[in-house]
C-alpha cells in the first residue's frame, strides 16, 4: 500500500521539533525518528552513510513544505510494493532462531469493505491466525515464545484475536519504535489516509511540548509489548 503524501509531513515536523528539543541535527532525527529510512526500501540497517539515504538528504531544505514534497517524490521513485513472505491474510511473522521467539505483525490487507477488525471479519482473522500458526508449528516446531509491539495492543478488537495470557501482561515500548510503522500506523485510517483530526492535534501537542519526554506522551495510543509461550496459541486456535 502507497502511503499518502500526508503520513509523511507528519513526520517531518515531528522530527523536527524532535531535532529542536535534542539538540541534534535534522539528519539525525529524520533517521531515527520518522519510517523515512524503511519507507525508502533500505531495510532495517539505518546506515547514514547508504548512497541513496545521502541522495535524499542532499536535496532537503529549509523549508518544511519543499522538505514534504521532496520526501513524497523520493519515496514514490523508490516505492516497491510489499511482498513479505510469511503472509497470512492481514497477518504475518518473523522467526529468531537463537531466541526461539516468534514476532506477529499486522498489516491491513482486509479488501471486504468491512473493517479488518470489524466483529464482521473477527472470524475471517482468527482463520488467518490459526492458519499461521499451524504454519510455525510444522516449520519451526521449537519455537518457544511469541512477542509483539505495536499501538494495535491498545484496542480491544485486536486483543480479542489473542490468547488472554499474550496481552494480559503488557508494557509500553515506545524507546527505539519511531522508525516502525508498528508506532505510526496509528494515523492511517482503513483506507491508508491520514486521520486529519487525529493528526492535528498530534501537531500541536508536539509544537507546545519542551521536551523529548512530553513529545513522546503526544501519541494518541503508545505501542505495547506483550509476550507469552507459544503453546498458549496452539491452544487458543485449537491447534493439536
Amino acid at each position: 500500500m502507497k502511503l499518502p503524501r500526508e503520513f509523511f509531513h507528519l513526520q517531518l515536523r515531528f522530527a523536527e521539533q524532535t531535532a529542536r528539543v535534542l539538540h541534534i541535527p535534522l539528519e539525525d532525527a529524520f533517521i531515527k525518528y520518522s519510517t523515512l529510512y524503511m519507507s525508502f526500501g533500505l531495510g532495517r540497517s539505518f546506515d547514514s552513510t547508504h548512497p541513496t539515504w545521502q541522495e535524499y538528504l542532499a536535496s532537503l531544505g529549509a523549508s518544511t513544505e519543499n522538505n514534504v514534497e521532496w520526501t513524497y517524490a523520493f519515496y514514490i521513485r523508490q516505492y516497491i510494493e510489499d511482498y513479505l513472505e510469511n503472509y497470512f491474510g492481514c497477518f504475518n511473522y518473523t522467526y529468531t532462531p537463537d531466541s526461539r521467539v516468534v514476532r506477529l505483525h499486522f498489516t491491513n490487507r482486509d479488501t471486504s469493505g468491512y473493517s479488518a477488525l470489524s466483529k464482521e471479519q473477527m472470524g475471517t482473522r482468527l482463520q488467518e491466525l490459526a492458519a499461521l500458526f499451524t504454519h510455525i508449528q510444522k516449520s519451526h516446531p521449537e519455537a518457544e515464545a511469541v512477542r509483539g509491539r505495536s499501538w494495535l495492543y491498545n484496542i480491544q478488537s485486536y486483543r480479542r484475536l489473542f490468547p488472554v495470557e499474550y496481552t494480559q501482561n503488557t508494557e509500553v515500548a515506545i524507546d527505539g519504535e519511531f522508525p516502525f510503522i508498528a508506532l505510526w500506523g496509528q494515523f492511517l485510517n482503513r483506507y491508508g489516509r491520514v486521520r486529519e483530526q487525529m493528526a492535528r492535534d498530534f501537531l500541536a501537542c508536539v509544537a507546545r511540548e519542551q521536551t523529548f519526554d512530553g513529545i513522546k506522551r503526544c501519541f494518541p495510543f503508545l505501542p505495547l509489548a506483550p509476550q507469552c509461550s507459544i503453546h498458549y496459541f496452539y491452544t487458543f486456535y485449537k491447534i493439536l
